[in-house]
């Protein structure tokens, strides 16, 4: 897992090279707020129970990073967002509690794990 926030990764490369990516999640906070290292805490956990590990999430403050959230065309937060795999899923809501970012999870993708490439665990 990573806390860094890299660029626009994923840019460039062949469809094969995406495809064995670990799943890439962003988290769009509004600064060192409580409610934002709630968010942070709780979607860690929650991914960390969902994926096992095997994720990269990238935490964005808003006020730090304000050209990555014009790109991303954010219209609140917190905003968790499922970069890879395809499609890219958006979730904006409370994410105090690690139950209720689970179903947001689970209601976005409910035909697919939400930690899944290809319709297959990443196993690297």
């Amino acid at each position: 897992m990573s806390n860094r926030d890299g660029g626009d990764e994923g840019l460039g490369q062949r469809p094969t090279e995406l495809a064995n990516r670990k799943p890439v999640f962003r988290l769009y906070v509004s600064g060192a707020t409580p409610k934002s290292t709630q968010a942070i805490v709780s979607v860690k956990r929650v991914l960390e129970s969902m994926c096992g590990g095997d994720y990269e999430l990238r935490v964005v403050d808003i006020y730090q990073e304000r050209e990555k959230v014009n790109r991303a065309q954010v219209s609140a937060v917190p905003m968790l967002v499922r970069e890879q795999p395809l499609p890219v899923l958006r979730m904006i809501g409370d994410f105090s509690s690690p139950g209720r970012i689970r179903s947001m999870l689970s209601a976005a993708s409910p035909s697919e794990d939400v930690c899944e490439q290809d319709g297959k665990r990443n196993q690297e």
